[in-house]
């Protein structure tokens, strides 16, 4: 599939209430491209959900927790985030519009700025490669049919005559 790549770097996993969103591997910390967060220590749980960081009656987020578990640049971003009042099922939203909702307009923006990124290691001049392929074959060509003739004329000459 074609667009799949273009599909990863923009979607973003929406936490809803948070009860299946896994916090060390799923893509929803909304940065770009969207990430799971980054442990604070070497030690962390792998089955954390980011339920366990909103807070079950008032539906806010646990400060206290996330800065003790998580990296300190991926909490302002997870701030930024509203955990659902009511359960929802799994969504991935678009990471390029406010809305969510993805839009022409903003996938191939996205389409240009990775082409963009691919080509930036790249050397943009023509290259002489096809026209030294098409040079080296009649060369080849001339130093073969050369030696076939003076072997053959040598080989002529190396015979008896009668």
């Amino acid at each position: 599939m074609a667009a799949q790549p273009l599909l990863k770097a923009g979607l973003r996993k929406s936490i809803g209430n948070g009860q299946n969103t896994l916090v060390w591997s799923d893509p929803w910390v909304p940065m770009m491209p969207a990430r799971p967060a980054i442990p604070c220590g070497p030690s962390f749980n792998p089955s954390l959900r980011v339920s366990d960081f909103i807070d079950p009656n008032t539906k806010e987020w646990k400060r206290d927790l996330l800065e003790e578990l998580v990296a300190q640049t991926d909490i302002s971003y997870i701030l930024s985030l509203r955990p659902m009042r009511s359960p929802g099922t799994i969504n991935y939203c678009w990471d390029l519009t406010k809305s969510g909702i993805y839009t022409v307009k903003s996938g191939y923006a996205l389409a240009m700025e990775l082409m963009e990124a691919s080509e930036t290691g790249h050397v943009l001049e023509p290259s002489i490669a096809t026209l030294q392929a098409k040079t080296v074959f009649p060369r080849i060509r001339i130093c073969i049919t050369r030696s076939f003739f003076y072997l053959n004329f040598c080989f002529f000459l190396q015979q008896p005559k009668f």
